[in-house]
């Protein structure tokens, strides 16, 4: 039996669907049409600046407290807006708005379905916070798929760390063999999982490129058959 580490954000939760609703609930709430005219394009400032420091957590360079508010500071900066009480009342209210969110990733419940009939251990591996992850999953009905959770916080580690995958193998008492690892993010599912020598598969939806050699999906309906393949 194969277990299947599984990422959540971006892999199954539609992150940046989530995020972008929940900007529309902020945008008329607090009145930022004046500084933000296109909506859009704060839409895209936020989720470049949110990327951008994400980035930065493994290294310990950022804190998650840092990163939490600071995307806020910077997004409200671009706009005109100096204003760092407003940008701590964003971080607080717009967290607990987004993991409320139930957009999925196209054919994420049908996979997982799909991957349950099949037989799979499916464990979520992600970086983030424990409460916020199960909220979402809790939000988004697919909890009832997942046999175990492997969240960073509780980890002690953030992925692409081998630390975090190793913790997961120790815990689920099998070798790197008997894993798979899922995700669209090549540096911390990809080259993390294959640090600690998981076979892994890049979910890469945006067909975008990078330096890592893996197998590969565009589309969660893949995933089934392509797990099945044998490891080239």
């Amino acid at each position: 039996m194969k277990n299947l580490l599984i990422d959540l954000d971006h892999t199954l939760w539609d992150t940046d669907g989530n995020c972008i609703a929940t900007w529309k609930l902020m945008y008329g709430k607090y009145g930022l049409s004046e500084a933000f005219p296109d909506f859009d394009q704060l839409c895209r400032t936020y989720l470049k600046i949110n990327e951008n420091l994400w980035a930065q957590l493994p290294s310990g360079r950022v804190t998650m407290e840092f990163v939490r508010t600071e995307r806020f500071v910077r997004t409200l900066l671009s706009g005109g807006i100096d204003n760092r009480e407003l940008a701590q009342k964003l971080s607080a209210e717009f967290m607990d708005e987004m993991q409320k969110g139930t957009r999925l990733m196209p054919y994420a419940r049908e996979t997982l379905q799909t991957l349950r009939h099949e037989g799979y251990t499916i464990c979520i591996a992600t970086n983030g916070l424990h409460d916020v992850q199960t909220s979402k999953m809790t939000a988004a009905n697919i909890m009832e798929f997942v046999d175990h959770l492997f969240v960073s916080d509780t980890v002690g580690y953030m992925k692409p760390d081998v630390r975090f995958f190793n913790h997961i193998l120790q815990t689920l008492g099998c070798r790197p063999t008997d894993c798979i690892m899922i995700g669209d993010n090549p540096l911390a599912d990809i080259m993390g999982a294959q640090s600690a020598n998981i076979r892994t598969i890049w979910y890469n939806s945006r067909q975008v490129e990078a330096n890592v050699q893996t197998e590969q999906i565009g589309d969660l309906r893949e995933l089934p058959q392509k797990i099945k393949e044998e490891r080239p």
